[in-house]
């Protein structure tokens, strides 16, 4: 299904936040998932029902994505199926990689 989306890729997967104390600041890491958001596609009724159905699902599915440069990244990962527009004929979905250090992997 094409689409439009804005996919930010976190190189490090952390996310640090100095805490500072009466001596050497404390550094707290978390791991940031690099989920892909916002991805509205065009769809029709029919696929807006097989998003529906993978979001539903509660094993892990295999994505991709390709960018305008041509490039294209894979990960396995859950849908989250926001809405479909019947009058537009848009579908937003975010697919969430299951592995947050790994993320999406180029291919």
């Amino acid at each position: 299904m094409a689409g439009d989306f804005e996919l930010e890729i976190k190189l490090s997967g952390f996310e640090t936040e100095a805490q500072p104390t009466s001596g050497n600041s404390l550094f707290k890491m978390t791991i940031v998932s690099p989920n892909a958001e916002s991805i509205e596609l065009t769809t029709n009724a029919d696929e807006a029902e097989a998003l529906k159905e993978a979001a539903a699902l509660t094993d892990d599915v295999d994505m991709s994505i390709a960018i305008a440069s041509g490039e294209e990244y894979k990960a396995q990962g859950r849908v989250m199926f926001d809405n479909y527009n019947a009058g537009t004929g848009k579908s937003t979905v975010n697919l969430m990689p299951n592995n947050a250090l790994e993320g999406w992997q180029k291919f």
